[in-house]
């Protein structure tokens, strides 16, 4: 079984995006950002509002994937749009993350024990 992977990118939302209309972000995100999520079938995005909880970053995007090479070239694609380039995000942080490693460890260990 493929490892999964989640990467957390905290985001910090610049002037240039929040002075956009509601409308305006909305379809930027629909005409720039949804076709290039579509055309990765190995990785999928959510999106996380954080502004009301902390003042690290606005927002997070969590992106899951199996494959950590179409990951890179999602990210190429986000970077040659308006989200980073304008940029209407300045990324704060990259967290990379393996799901449930530690069970993955344990039984690594629990083999060589046998």
């Amino acid at each position: 079984m493929a490892e999964q992977y989640a990467v957390f990118l905290l985001l910090t939302a610049r002037p240039e995006w929040l002075s956009k209309s509601r409308k305006a972000r909305s379809s930027f995100i629909e005409k720039t950002i949804t076709p290039i999520m579509e055309r990765f079938e190995t990785v999928d995005c959510r999106f996380f509002d954080a502004e009301a909880f902390n003042a690290d970053c606005s927002d997070v995007l969590m992106v899951e994937t199996t494959d950590l090479a179409a990951y890179r070239r999602f990210i190429d694609c986000l970077r040659d749009t308006a989200l980073f380039s304008a940029p209407y995000f300045d990324v704060e942080a990259i967290i990379p993350a393996v799901e449930d490693d530690h069970r993955k460890h344990d039984d690594f260990l629990s083999a060589d024990n046998a």
